[in-house]
């Protein structure tokens, strides 16, 4: 969980490092939307960074 304005750090478990795809999901509480980040693939090492804004269809997704 992350609060608004707030920066969370996740690790992705070993079991599910060989996934070939990966989505993000963001429920916010209290809202009826739910974003989604689409099937990204991610390997071994690699960072993920998703941005969430208040406005559902501002958001942006890194991968490095």
């Amino acid at each position: 969980m992350v609060t608004t304005g707030a920066t969370g750090h996740f690790r992705i478990p070993r079991h599910h490092r060989d996934a070939q795809d990966l989505e993000l999901i963001a429920d916010p509480i209290g809202s009826p939307y739910v974003m989604r980040s689409g099937l990204i693939q991610v390997g071994a090492g690699q960072t993920i960074r998703w941005t969430v804004h208040q406005n559902a269809a501002v958001r942006s997704l890194i991968i490095w």
